[in-house]
């Protein structure tokens, strides 16, 4: 037991039960109990909305209750305190009800002693402690399996989409009765491989945060030069998109980094790829390198509607996914910042996002030197 000084109610009418238990109980060596006493059922549910209890000793015979009525109240208003019934002699089926409806144990009156009944409280606490455990344990369960479910559905959904327009363009591309000319063909291929690369950057996603939950997610790390890691980056971008003007900001004294170069890359991928999802055309990304301390510091701003303060914490979990009215382009899985996430905390670094002035977001990361 964690206390040596437990507080125990006694509901109980009868005064020469009354004064057995207070005796049995009183004067113990090893533990302390600091007695309440009721008569009625009326006063010990007034008397637990004020006080609290490590363990309740219930009388199921009381002027103003009968059988499991009292039992049944008291759990209503208290379920988490252990309770222990008392029974006359020929009441004990209705003890194995009243285990069955929650109480912790039952005693026959005439039939306990001092032992018993101390051992029957500390049991009764013990009990009760394992039981909310158990509770809290399943509670986790049914969450864990309820994102797993979400999980599930949601792969199934974002999946669905891209593979029903290859089927579509597909089965277009076979039917002859559609006597499709070679520009449509050539378009409709495009589309194919489109999608293709979009269900492969889906899968991809998928596996990468299931790797990251279940531990399975390592680093090849070796000494890179992040500038060149950084201009590789940023010129495939430029190449595909062209209406937007990206501005590279790099600081000379920068310190030697070890990184996994393919999952820095994922990182710097992922966010610049949302900042041109999320700006207008015509406008600026700006990447800037610098060191700070004993870390290097990348810093990745656009110009676009900027993120709401209650959401720059929340927009790293798993499936966010901001309002798609303000994307140019199609939103992705909703993963890939929480990926990214994984990877830099990974590398013992951080990632964060602040606003950007006068518009727009600035995703910041950081990697020890």
């Amino acid at each position: 037991m964690k206390s040596n000084c437990l507080n125990i109610l006694i509901i109980e009418d009868n005064p020469g039960d009354i004064k057995l238990i207070s005796d049995m109980l009183t004067g113990h060596l090893n533990q302390t109990f600091i007695l309440s006493h009721v008569s009625l059922l009326k006063d010990a549910l007034k008397i637990l909305g004020e006080k609290k209890f490590d363990v309740i000793l219930l009388d199921l015979n009381l002027p103003d209750s009968r059988g499991l009525e009292g039992l049944e109240k008291i759990v209503q208003q208290k379920p988490r305190y252990p309770i222990i019934v008392l029974t006359g002699l020929d009441d004990e089926n209705i003890g194995m009800e009243a285990i069955k409806k929650s109480a912790a144990d039952y005693l026959v009156k005439g039939q306990i002693s001092d032992n018993l009944l101390i051992r029957s409280i500390r049991y009764a606490i013990e009990r009760k402690h394992v039981e909310e455990i158990l509770k809290e344990k399943n509670f986790e369960l049914q969450k864990i399996d309820k994102k797993k479910s979400e999980f599930v559905s949601m792969v199934a959904h974002d999946l669905k989409t891209p593979l029903t327009s290859i089927m579509g363009f597909a089965d277009s591309l076979v039917n002859k009765k559609l006597k499709l000319t070679e520009e449509q063909k050539e378009t409709f291929i495009g589309y194919i491989q489109e999608e293709s690369r979009r269900l492969g950057r889906l899968i991809s996603d998928f596996l990468d945060i299931s790797n990251i939950e279940e531990g399975k997610f390592g680093l090849k790390k070796q000494n890179t030069d992040i500038k060149k890691l950084i201009n590789k980056t940023v010129e495939m971008f430029k190449f595909n998109a062209k209406e937007i003007q990206f501005i590279k900001e790099f600081e000379n004294n920068l310190c030697e980094i070890v990184i996994d170069q393919d999952r820095i890359r994922q990182v710097l991928q992922n966010i610049i790829g949302n900042a041109i999802k999320y700006s207008p055309l015509k406008s600026v990304i700006k990447v800037i390198l610098k060191r700070k301390l004993d870390e290097t510091q990348i810093i990745i701003c656009d110009q676009g509607q900027g993120i709401a303060n209650e959401e720059k914490e929340i927009i790293f979990e798993k499936f966010y996914r901001v309002d798609s009215h303000i994307s140019r382009l199609e939103l992705g899985t909703g993963l890939g910042l929480a990926i990214s996430k994984a990877i830099i905390e990974k590398h013992g670094g951080k990632i964060w996002v602040e606003d950007n002035v006068p518009i727009g977001s600035c995703f910041i990361f950081t990697i020890p030197c």
